[in-house]
């Protein structure tokens, strides 16, 4: 046998016992000491899982905002006690250069506005048509169309219909019920028509049951925009001190309220035509108008007891048409303001709803659309005021581009910014 046998023959039964006898397993090394895990329940808003990066930051950017909101509040205070001592500082030394005392006072007070019977509705039932971005926009619209009103020489009477929906949310949430110390102003959760059909009835009860004043400006004081005092308008409309003053009618309006008629020219044609037959315009609201540019009829002068609905459409002008089909569905008047009349502008022209309010207000209190316009409309859209708005030549030779490119709409513009609560 040889030696290679005798190995083999060796080596049997050790393998087999080696293959017999049980398996134990390596030492395991120690267990190592792990972080602790991140509860994300407890730590993270479960609805928030699934948003994306993007989403998230915008969502801890709104958080950081609504937490730095006593901040705000604590550095406007302080900027408010500043002005105040400047002022103060100011007058001192006005006082001590001989200045008189009553008419430095009269220059740091400005009188009180008075109210006309003229209704401006913000008709905001355009949800459906915006982003959130766009929602944002609209209720800083809103409250700059309030504070202009509040500070305006001739006040109207401010109304906000289709008040609902992500708006009300926002100003009840975000801007903190701000609009619930708003004076002059009512807020309607039906449409646009509604809003006028009521704004109508609260001016015939202030026509009925108070003296029409004729004003020329230099009428008498009331509380009606009294800072100290933060009480909320009545249901009917009194001033904050429990009063009805009841409506002026400024020179602007008096020859209306005469019986003068109010001239309104008509385009050649319609600059936005309808495909379906246009609807009759219905008597119950001879006294309501729809602003929109895409209408063939040019406002002339504002009319006594009448409620000019301005649509507040932040779309970046998308839906073209929108205001102007609302209106002529409904039976409504419709018109667009004279800016081709008055101005030439470099681009198309897309103004804010605030501004449209504003414009309206400096009518009242000039009576000069020229100078309305020059005084609102921003130095950035680079308008010119016409020499002579009555040119018909004129008018014509620029007709083409002010089709496409001059009409004033009434659409929000979108500023994209917060709007400090």
């Amino acid at each position: 046998m040889s030696s290679g046998e005798d190995c083999a023959k060796g080596s049997g039964p050790a393998t087999v016992a080696a293959v017999a006898a049980p398996f134990s397993p390596p030492p395991q090394p120690p267990p190592q000491p792990q972080p602790p895990t991140r509860d994300v329940s407890a730590s993270q808003d479960p609805s928030t899982l699934a948003l994306s990066k993007n989403a998230l930051k915008r969502l801890r950017r709104k958080q950081e905002w609504e937490n730095s909101r006593e901040d705000r509040l604590c550095r406007r205070r302080e900027k408010r006690r500043e002005r105040k001592s400047r002022r103060r500082e100011e007058n001192a030394a006005l006082l001590a250069a001989g200045a008189d005392p009553a008419e430095l006072l009269a220059k740091t007070k400005q009188p009180p506005g008075k109210r006309v019977p003229v209704t401006l509705v913000l008709d905001c039932g355009f949800e459906s048509y915006m982003s959130a971005k766009e929602g944002v926009s609209l209720a800083s619209q809103v409250t700059r169309c309030y504070a202009d009103n509040r500070s305006a020489k001739f006040k109207v009477h401010l109304w906000i219909s289709s008040w609902e929906g992500s708006l009300k949310d926002r100003f009840e949430g975000p801007m903190a019920s701000q609009h619930l110390h708003w004076k002059g102003v009512r807020f309607e959760a039906g449409d646009f028509l509604e809003a006028a059909c009521k704004a109508r009835e609260a001016m015939r009860h202030k026509r009925s049951s108070s003296r029409i004043e004729i004003s020329r400006g230099d009428g008498e004081d009331d509380d009606d925009d009294d800072d100290d005092d933060d009480d909320d308008d009545d249901d009917d409309g009194e001033d904050s001190d429990g009063k009805d003053e009841g409506d002026v009618m400024p020179d602007s309006l008096r020859a209306l309220s005469a019986g003068a008629a109010s001239r309104w020219e008509k385009d050649g044609k319609a600059p936005f035509p309808l495909a379906e037959p246009m609807p009759a315009l219905d008597e119950r609201y001879k006294d309501v108008v729809y602003l929109t540019s895409e209408s063939p009829y040019t406002l002339d002068r504002l009319e006594p007891y009448t409620a000019y609905i301005i649509g507040g459409l932040v779309d970046k002008n998308r839906e073209k048409g929108l205001c102007y089909r609302r209106a002529v569905q409904r039976g409504i008047r419709t018109a667009k303001l004279p800016i081709g009349r008055y101005m030439m502008m470099r681009s198309r022209q897309i103004l804010a709803t605030n501004h449209v309010v504003e414009i309206m207000l400096r009518w009242l209190e000039c009576q000069d659309w020229g100078e309305a316009f020059t005084q609102v409309i921003p130095k950035r859209k680079g308008g010119q005021l016409r020499l002579n708005p009555n040119d018909d030549l004129a008018v014509e030779q620029n007709s083409g581009s002010e089709d496409k490119n001059e009409h004033v709409t009434t659409h929000l513009e979108d500023k994209g910014g917060e709007h400090d609560a």
